[in-house]
């Protein structure tokens, strides 16, 4: 039901069913809502082989290809568990990281996310979202008023990378 790329799952289809009922069924239980692609551009992580809680994880985007560069609006990343894709209740009280959290770029101008049951050294804090240890987990990418590179499945989020904790 969607494309791959990075280790991402894109729904192409949300949003387009004409009279295909079981389509439309379908893409209703698999996720929040079910906008156009031109409202919004929706990718999984973990869906397929869920991630593992107790592992640390990150996504690069490089300077000149910040998440930001492919929105109109805004673009959200969220940590469901597995099973329930219910948000995972942690001490920050923090569901989700989008460009209005106070994230710190590197040097080079490249934005680090970092997933992971406890706030790696490196990380700063704005960057952070937080998981359970243990708990197997899900990331779902929302591009809101994505760009034609989104749109026609050239951009995906970039790989996740995994580290042992």
């Amino acid at each position: 039901m969607g494309t791959l790329g990075n280790g991402w799952v894109h729904r192409k289809s949300a949003g387009n069913y004409g009279a295909d009922w079981r389509l439309r069924l379908a893409a209703n239980y698999a996720g929040l809502w079910a906008d156009s692609p031109s409202e919004v551009a929706c990718f999984g992580a973990g869906t397929a082989k869920p991630l593992n809680g107790s592992d640390t994880y990150t996504m690069t985007f490089v300077r000149d290809d910040l998440p930001s560069f492919h929105v109109k609006y805004f673009w959200s990343v969220t940590c469901t568990g597995a099973v329930d894709r219910h948000v995972i209740p942690n001490p920050r009280n923090r569901f989700f990281l989008n460009q209005q959290s106070e994230l710190q770029f590197g040097s080079g101008g490249s934005l680090t996310l970092y997933f992971a049951p406890r706030k790696p050294a490196e990380a700063p804090d704005g960057n952070w979202l937080p998981t359970a240890m243990g708990k197997n987990f899900a990331l779902t990418w929302r591009s809101y008023g994505p760009d034609k590179a989104t749109t026609s499945g050239k951009w995906f989020p970039p790989r996740l990378e995994r580290r042992a904790v």
